[in-house]
């Protein structure tokens, strides 16, 4: 089983990162589950003129990366009571 994390903040120290790692390494060390942490930090801002061409290569990846996995977490700051725009944007 492959277990993704998404984190919805780019700081390289950022408290959100550094729990999904910590979470992701329990769970690994606990079983034989493989996980790791998908990059979020070169897909663009969304916009709906790139559909209709070739996606950038960032957002190819992560989304191979998220296909292939058979869960996901998700950890991102609160903002105004939601998530991070940084987690907007890849979700969308």
């Amino acid at each position: 089983m492959l277990i993704s994390g998404i984190c919805g903040s780019l700081r390289t120290q950022s408290w959100n990162k550094l729990l999904l790692a910590c979470f992701l390494q329990k769970i690994s060390g606990n079983s034989d589950h493989k996980t790791e942490i998908i990059d979020i930090s070169q897909i663009p801002l969304f916009n709906a003129d790139i559909e209709t061409k070739r996606f950038p290569e960032s957002v190819i990846l992560a989304k191979n990366k998220i296909s292939n996995s058979d869960l996901l977490i998700f950890s991102s700051p609160a903002y105004n009571a939601s998530i991070s725009g940084v987690m907007k944007n890849t979700i969308d």
